[in-house]
């Protein structure tokens, strides 16, 4: 350092004295109300922008989902035909057990086919995604020259109602093209 008078520091009292103006020089903390209303304002404004663009997505995943459950539903029943030699009870019977036959354990008259039964499936697989009962019935397929016996499973749709051919409907991929 150089020699000389240590510096002195001006007190604002004495500058105020020799008329010298003193600017104040305020650090800015946090937001004003207008910017924190600004930001919430487009919060808002992408949120609406995302519910609306993402609620028309929802119908679409559950029929693929119900689809999904379809085809389960389906291999189950094929399955429970090969190792039980037998459909599932309830079509055209009413008072079988149908679906139900692939999760629960139906009565047999043949100890044989007790002991070779197994679930195949659960509760939530017989539901379609709207939390529906899936529906199912076998249709006798002469097309071939052979007579085959199909299943034919589906779905009321969203609207759960027992319409058949209802455009909201899923049906099995095997479903025919006419008739039914």
């Amino acid at each position: 350092m150089s020699g000389g008078a240590p510096r002195r520091y001006v007190t604002q009292r004495e500058r105020m004295r020799k008329g010298q103006v003193m600017t104040h020089t305020r650090r800015r903390s946090g937001f004003t109300l207008v910017e924190i209303l600004l930001v919430v304002g487009l919060i808002a404004i992408l949120a609406t922008t995302a519910v609306v663009l993402l609620s028309g997505r929802t119908d679409p995943a559950k029929i693929k989902i119900t689809k999904t459950r379809i085809a389960k539903v389906i291999s189950a029943l094929q399955e429970y035909k090969m190792n039980l030699e037998l459909p599932p009870p309830g079509y055209p019977d009413p008072e079988g057990d149908g679906l139900n036959a692939l999760v629960s354990r139906p009565t047999f008259e043949d100890e044989a086919v007790t002991s070779r039964w197994r679930p195949l499936l659960t509760t939530e697989d017989l539901k379609d995604a709207w939390g529906n009962e899936l529906h199912y019935r076998l249709e006798e397929d002469a097309s071939s020259g052979v007579t085959i016996t199909k299943p034919l499973v589906w779905s009321n749709g969203p609207d759960g109602e027992d319409e058949q051919g209802e455009d909201d409907d899923v049906r099995s991929s095997n479903w025919p093209t006419e008739g039914v």
